[in-house]
């Protein structure tokens, strides 16, 4: 298989994993540079994040059944799939310890993400939104459009 193949396999597998939604996407693609990386690290981050049951990842099989499917559609065309490299300041992680007080700090309620960093002891942004990532896959948060975040 052809490297942009197996990255268009990965892009679909990474977008149909379950608790994915197109801001957590991103996300992972710009922290770990590929789906690829971002595939292998899917369950840490979600146990990471406290969730107790594994997360849903579509096998290659599955991806290239889609695939299939769509390419046989008339008009219908998959996008090649860019791979943006690392973002600056990705490796900023919290401990269990930061990530159960950040989770504490948010309610029910949305909040901004500058509150939660700003609440979370000046933490840098980029660790609370690695966290909220986390968080995000184990079912405790979820990120909303605007800079917003609400806990479940």
């Amino acid at each position: 298989m052809i490297p942009f193949e197996r990255a268009r396999l990965d892009w679909l597998r990474q977008a149909r994993s379950e608790s994915i939604g197109s801001t957590t996407f991103a996300y992972l693609i710009a922290t770990y540079g590929s789906a690829s990386s971002a595939i292998e690290h899917l369950p840490e981050l979600a146990r990471r994040g406290g969730r107790a049951q594994s997360l849903r990842i579509p096998t290659a099989q599955e991806a290239e059944d889609v695939l299939r499917v769509l390419d046989a559609q008339p008009g219908v065309s998959v996008p090649e799939t860019p791979s943006p490299g690392p973002i600056d300041g990705a490796a900023d992680v919290l401990d269990d310890a930061d990530l159960q007080r950040l989770e504490s700090l948010h309610s029910l309620t949305s909040t901004r993400l500058d509150d939660l960093a700003h609440d979370a002891a000046g933490a840098p942004s980029s660790a609370v939104a690695a966290a909220l990532v986390e968080l995000s896959l184990a079912g405790r948060a979820e990120r909303l459009p605007g800079g917003f975040a609400v806990r479940r």
